[in-house]
C-alpha cells in the first residue's frame, strides 16, 4: 500500500516528488559513507576533505527532509505543483537537525548496554581462561536486552518527520515518534525490513536500479507518515 501510495503521489508532482527522494537518497547515503570512509588512505587532507563532503551532504539531506514533507502534503492535498517547496526550510532546519543529533545521541546511549552485557563476560571469560562460556554468557546476555534496545530504537525511528511534517521542537518531537510508535512497533520493523530489502534488490539490476528502489522506498515512507499522522 505505502508503495503503491507513493507512486500515486507521484502522478500529481512528478518533478518535485522524484527529484526531491532522489536527492533525498543520494545525500543520506553518500554522507553516511563519507564520514564513515575507512579505505586506508591516511592522508588528512582527503581524510578532511571527506568529512567536510559528508557533513555537507548532511545539512542538505536535512534541508531535503523538510522540503520533500513539504512536497508530499502539498501532493496529497491536490495542490498545485511548486518543485521550490524542496528546499524551503519553513523555520524547522535548525530543530530538525537539533532532532536529529538528539536522536542519534539516544540511540548511542541505548546501545551502550551491549557492550557491558556482551563485551563484559567475554572479557571477564579470557581474563579467567574461561573463553567459551564467557561468549556464551555474553551471547545470551545480548539476546536478552535486544528486544529492550528495538523497543527504544523503534520509538525514535520518526522524530525528524514528526518535525519536518508537523513543525514539532526536539522534545516534542521524541514525544510524537514514541505516541506513534505505541503499538505500531512490528509493523514499523516489518516495513523497515521491507523496504531495506526493496533498496538493496536494486543493487540486483547492475547497481543501477537501486536508484530506482532508494528513493521510491523513502518516498513511501514519508507517505505513510502522512497517513499515519494525519486524518
Amino acid at each position: 500500500r505505502a508503495l503503491g501510495g507513493a507512486w500515486n503521489l507521484v502522478a500529481r508532482a512528478p518533478a518535485t516528488l522524484v527529484v526531491g527522494a532522489l536527492l533525498l537518497f543520494f545525500l543520506e547515503t553518500f554522507s553516511v559513507s563519507l564520514s564513515l570512509d575507512e579505505s586506508g588512505v591516511l592522508l588528512p587532507t582527503l581524510v578532511s576533505a571527506c568529512c567536510c563532503f559528508g557533513l555537507v551532504f548532511w545539512l542538505a539531506s536535512g534541508l531535503l527532509q523538510i522540503g520533500l514533507a513539504g512536497a508530499v502534503q502539498a501532493a496529497a492535498r491536490g495542490e498545485r505543483e511548486r518543485f521550490g517547496i524542496l528546499f524551503e526550510p519553513r523555520e524547522r532546519f535548525l530543530v530538525l537537525l537539533l532532532a536529529r543529533v538528539g536522536k542519534w545521541l539516544a540511540w548511542a546511549v541505548s546501545s551502550l548496554p551491549f557492550g557491558v552485557m556482551v563485551g563484559g563476560p567475554i572479557a571477564l571469560g579470557e581474563a579467567l581462561d574461561l573463553e567459551a562460556l564467557g561468549i556464551v554468557v555474553g551471547v545470551l546476555g545480548g539476546l536478552l536486552y535486544l528486544p529492550l534496545w528495538a523497543w527504544l530504537v523503534l520509538g525514535l525511528v520518526l522524530i525528524e518527520e514528526a518535525v519536518a511534517f508537523e513543525g514539532r521542537a526536539p522534545v516534542a518531537a521524541f514525544r510524537r515518534s514514541f505516541e506513534l510508535a505505541r503499538g505500531h512497533r512490528l509493523q514499523l520493523l516489518v516495513y523497515t525490513l521491507v523496504m531495506l530489502v526493496l533498496t538493496l534488490g536494486g543493487c540486483c539490476l547492475c547497481l543501477i536500479g537501486v536508484l530506482v528502489t532508494g528513493p521510491w522506498a523513502r518516498l513511501a515512507w514519508f507517505e505513510s507518515f502522512q497517513r499515519l499522522s494525519e486524518p
